[in-house]
Formats: structure tokens, sequence, C-alpha cells
């Protein structure tokens, strides 16, 4: 009985570093800023809801194939992208991690930083993504991301008469 509960104990403990080391991989791949390492966390069928609410983005979450087609427009507008994870929790009964993290990078309209609290819901083994749930900092996202888009909406009509 004591072998069948310290194997269990150690399964446990093992699956509690395994998605541990997921969430870390899922920062760690936008760290790389490479798409393929990205999409190479997530399982086939895995969604990507960004929130709160407020951000008016699409309820049901991007596919891989939509987050592939939002990354290749936002990809080129960053440079130096670096996730860093301040604290993550895991709970291995749920196959989730919460994890508590802030990113830096160079953009074209100058320095970036946004806080996230990131919701990772994953498979039995804990080694893919099945559901991103990330809360980013709702104010600075709306200031930054409308100066973007200002930018971008600015440079059209001059790229259109050159």
């Amino acid at each position: 009985m004591a072998d069948t509960i310290a194997a269990a104990d150690a399964a446990r403990t093992q699956l509690r570093e395994t998605l541990r080391a997921t969430a870390v991989a899922f920062l760690d791949s936008y760290s790389a800023w490479d798409i393929e390492a990205i999409l190479a966390i997530r399982a086939p069928d895995c969604k990507h809801k960004v929130l709160p609410a407020s951000l008016k983005r699409p309820e049901q979450g991007q596919s891989n194939d939509e987050h592939r087609a939002y990354f290749a427009n936002i990809q080129p507008l960053f440079k130096g992208f670096t996730g860093h994870v301040k604290d993550i929790a895991v709970d291995v009964d749920a196959r989730a991690a919460v994890v508590w993290a802030y990113s830096t990078s160079e953009s074209v309209i100058g320095p970036y930083s946004n806080e996230y609290m990131l919701w990772l819901k994953m498979t039995e083994d804990g080694t893919k993504l099945i559901e991103i749930r990330e809360f980013v900092d709702s104010g600075y996202s709306t200031g930054f991301f409308g100066k973007l888009r200002s930018l971008s909406a600015d440079a059209a009509p001059a790229a259109a008469s050159s």
C-alpha cells in the first residue's frame, strides 16, 4: 500500500513539474518571437482568448490558424519581445496553471511593456495547451494598440500615394 501511495505521489509531482514547465515554455515561445515555436506548445484545437471582455475581442478566442494570421501582422512591429514570469500556480487536478507575467519589447512606436494573468488549460499529460485565457492590462493595451493602429492608418495613405 505504501508503495502505491508513493508511486501516486511521485506521478503527481512529475505532472506538476510538467504543467509548470509547459507554462514557462508558453512564455518562452513568445520570447523566441517565432510563430512555429508559439504554436508548437499548443494542441491542434487550442483556443486563445484575450480578456477582459471590455477589449471586445472575439469571445470564442482564436484558433491556431487565426493566431498565426494575427501574429504575421504584429510580428514585424516588435523587436526583442521578452516574457517574464512573476509567479506560477499549478492545479494538477484541473491540468491548469495560472501565470502572473509581464513582457517588454521595443516597437515601431517605442517601448512596450504589459502585464498579464494567463490561465493555461493543458492536455491530460500536461504537455500541450488546449485553452489560453490571457488577461492583459486593458488600459495600457487600449492606449498602446490605439497608437499602433493610428500609425498604420497614417502609413496606408502615404504608401498608396507613393
